[in-house]
């Protein structure tokens, strides 16, 4: 079995948690890779369901777009979406990018909602951390 993993594609592969909200401080509720190709690829936050989380989505490479309160936010290689949902934002493959590749986390738990809106006020939907 072990063995059939080794050379298992992990690659648009994610890994979710049970849905049910626990009253924990901070909880992962979903972590995984993906690299879109198609345009089609669009996540308005208004429409996530109502169920209040918050994402972390790290840029290796490519190039995604952020759709902030009506303002356009690049998200280049280096850089990682900071996002509270449901919110009014919408993040997308934009047509000048042939991909996106990222790292992505979910996060519940009220500690986690109260940091990502503080973060979100002092910095912003795009935080530029570098290749490093």
């Amino acid at each position: 079995m072990l063995s059939s993993l080794k050379n298992y594609d992990y690659r648009g592969q994610g890994l979710d948690f049970p849905a049910k909200t626990l009253p924990l401080y901070v909880m992962v509720a979903g972590c995984g890779y993906q690299c879109e190709t198609t345009h089609d690829y669009r996540w308005p936050g208004q429409q996530r369901g109502r169920r209040e989380f918050a994402l972390w989505q790290d840029t290796s490479s490519g190039k995604g777009m952020v759709e902030y309160e009506g303002k356009l936010c690049p998200v280049p290689p280096g850089s990682a979406v900071l996002l509270h949902i449901p919110h009014d934002h919408c993040y997308f493959l934009p047509e000048d990018s042939d991909h996106w590749e990222f790292l992505y986390l979910n996060f519940n738990g009220r500690e986690a909602l109260r940091l990502w809106l503080e973060i979100g006020r002092t910095v912003g939907p795009v935080r530029e951390f570098g290749d490093d």
